[in-house]
């Protein structure tokens, strides 16, 4: 039924982490944990964290699953899997919040990404 569709539904499949990144950029988070790693998040209305979770579990195989947190729901992936999302979203692309963007320049610079080893949607 067309009124169950959710608007990311009619994204085409390799835009997707182009829209995926403005979601990271807007409600998001990349961060640096006092434990020693890299953490990337989303947070926001359930329908949406669940399909991200979806997206993140077919770019870096993560099998977290979204948490509610009082009225909005959040999903996070660590480490080496934060790292493969980041560089799914944020690999070559030219419209990106900065302060989003740099701190994923700190994880990996464009010269050490091997693009035959990321799988982009």
């Amino acid at each position: 039924d067309k009124a169950e569709r959710r608007p990311f539904d009619y994204i085409k499949p390799k835009l997707l982490r182009h829209f995926w990144r403005g979601a990271v950029d807007g409600d998001g988070w990349i961060s640096f944990q006092s434990s020693g790693y890299w953490s990337c998040g989303l947070c926001g209305y359930e329908m949406l964290i669940r399909a991200f979770a979806i997206y993140s579990s077919l770019v870096c195989k993560s099998k977290a699953n979204p948490r509610k947190s009082h009225n909005i729901y959040q999903y996070e992936v660590n480490c080496g899997k934060a790292e493969l999302l980041l560089k799914s979203l944020y690999h070559k692309s030219v419209i990106y919040l900065n302060r989003k963007y740099n701190l994923y320049s700190q994880i990996i610079t464009p010269s050490k990404v091997h693009c035959a080893q990321l799988t982009f949607l």
